[in-house]
């Protein structure tokens, strides 16, 4: 982005930085499904929509700070150098621990699934049908709006408090962490919710399959610490 001269030169090259870093989604996509055991993958999931925004917080530090102090220029200097970093960090981290990673066998993830509803289930293998019947059509609009305005606002809220406020564009993009730290306290919340929900799915279940009261109560007061 440095060495562009015209705006038309920036947006193919952001336009090239905005596919690569979409074919993450279906690496990570892929660890979940074939590497995570099923019992960690909610929580795993959970984490990892977490790490969008504190990485977004991280960014507008540096990029206040390299405004800041230098230019604009090296946002994209310093972004490179910590993109390195990250890239020497993982690959070291992956090639440590190579030898104890293995796929998660299909028959684990059946038999740690939760059978009771699954028994009446049909296997479905197409595309289309899996997306109608899972509910994801439905999901679409709301993604979509979330989308618009999530970056909309993730992208304009600098410009427009520097221009409505007059404010310097570093102190704009510092003001601007509040907006992904509130949205990390939303993980926060749907993680607790989420494991009260499961927690209690997981009582009534048992309490199903016990007869006795005093069964019941001491699963209860196990359950709950």
């Amino acid at each position: 982005m440095t060495f562009c001269t015209t705006n038309v030169m920036m947006a193919i090259v952001w336009g090239f930085n905005g596919f690569a870093l979409s074919l993450l989604w279906a690496a990570i996509l892929k660890i979940l499904a074939n590497i995570i055991n099923y019992d960690m993958r909610s929580k795993a999931c959970l984490n990892i929509s977490a790490t969008l925004p504190i990485g977004t917080v991280l960014a507008y530090i540096l990029a206040s700070v390299s405004i800041k102090f230098f230019n604009w220029k090296y946002v994209f200097y310093t972004s490179s150098v910590v993109l390195i970093f990250a890239f020497l960090f993982f690959t070291a981290i992956y090639l440590l621990s190579k030898r104890h990673i293995t796929n998660v066998p299909i028959e684990n993830n059946i038999n740690n699934s939760k059978k009771e509803e699954n028994t009446n289930a049909k296997s479905v293998n197409k595309f289309l049908p899996l997306f109608l019947s899972a509910g994801l059509l439905l999901v679409l609009p709301a993604d979509a709006i979330h989308g618009a305005i999530k970056e909309g606002i993730s992208t304009w809220v600098p410009t427009m408090i520097t221009e409505t406020y007059n404010t310097p564009v570093a102190f704009s993009v510092f003001v601007s962490i509040i907006l992904p730290i509130v949205n990390l306290s939303g993980n926060g919340i749907i993680n607790a919710i989420f494991g009260g929900i499961k927690n209690d799915t997981y009582i009534s279940k048992q309490n199903r399959r016990m007869h006795s009261p005093d069964q019941v109560q001491h699963f209860r007061r196990t359950v709950q610490g």
